[in-house]
């Protein structure tokens, strides 16, 4: 009962706040960049 409840408050403060949505996609692309781009940089010392 708690978890479902604690679910459903998470999933609508995080759909009633745009800031933290466009930060959180902002983090996973930019980790997603970094992953790529190290793997080019080892490519490249190869």
């Amino acid at each position: 009962m708690t978890n479902s409840l604690e679910k459903d408050y998470s999933d609508y403060s995080f759909l009633t706040n745009p800031l933290l949505r466009l930060s959180y996609s902002t983090v996973k692309i930019a980790i997603f960049a970094a992953q790529q781009a190290s793997f080019k940089y080892k490519i490249l010392l190869l």
